[in-house]
């Protein structure tokens, strides 16, 4: 299945003019997105210094591609976080790191999408991507209103259904919080993973599209 197109599916066949790419690691999504949709305006957030670096390497110079060093969050400020460099498991909520060898500390700041947008005069997003490894609920509900004004369309993110799992957020939890808002659930993606040995590597990707307003 290919998230990307059914997305663009939900967009009524229009080509996504501003995609959010939270969680951007080295740019992978980013890279797809731009390849799918050269016109696409893409802003790509990664809060660790390490993978930053390597994300403005891979998709800095692409055109209309930002790339930012904040952390999508609920609130503002900053925070002091263990990190393997360039590792994608970073999180600034799961402790799955914490007692592996070769950790160092880094400081990332806070930002919620709400204020990043207005304080930039975007209304919304056509695709709100994020891949935050459990951090997801706070991406969320720090993009309340633009969510609630119903100006993201699509929203693709990383989940679990195991409740054991302490490096990936709930499903429910998500759906519970996006389908109120008039979204749907379009669908998984990369599923293999949900048959992982270990509990904390079983998860996948969902996608949830705004439903039309009712005439």
């Amino acid at each position: 299945m290919d998230w990307l197109l059914d997305a663009h599916r939900s967009l009524q066949g229009r080509d996504p003019q501003l995609v959010l790419d939270v969680g951007a690691n080295v740019g992978q999504t980013t890279k797809l997105v731009k390849g799918r949709f050269p016109a696409a305006v893409v802003h790509a957030f990664e809060p660790i210094g390490s993978t930053f670096d390597a994300l403005q390497a891979e998709v800095g110079s692409l055109p209309q591609v930002s790339c930012h060093r904040l952390a999508l969050s609920d609130r503002s400020g900053s925070m002091s976080i263990s990190t393997l460099p360039r590792d994608p498991r970073n999180s600034l909520t799961s402790t799955f790191l914490h007692e592996v060898k070769g950790l160092v500390q880094d400081t990332v700041t806070l930002v919620r999408l709400d204020a990043f947008l207005s304080e930039r005069g975007i209304r919304g997003a056509d695709i709100l991507k994020t891949d935050t490894e459990g951090h997801e609920m706070e991406v969320l509900r720090g993009a309340e209103e633009v969510l609630r004004r119903g100006d993201v369309k699509c929203v693709y993110v990383e989940v679990t259904f195991n409740p054991a799992n302490r490096h990936h957020t709930l499903f429910g939890r998500v759906a519970e919080y996006l389908l109120p808002m008039g979204f749907r659930f379009a669908g998984l993606y990369e599923t293999e993973n949900l048959l992982h040995p270990t509990k904390d590597f079983e998860f996948c990707n969902a996608l949830f599209v705004l439903q039309p307003a009712k005439a």
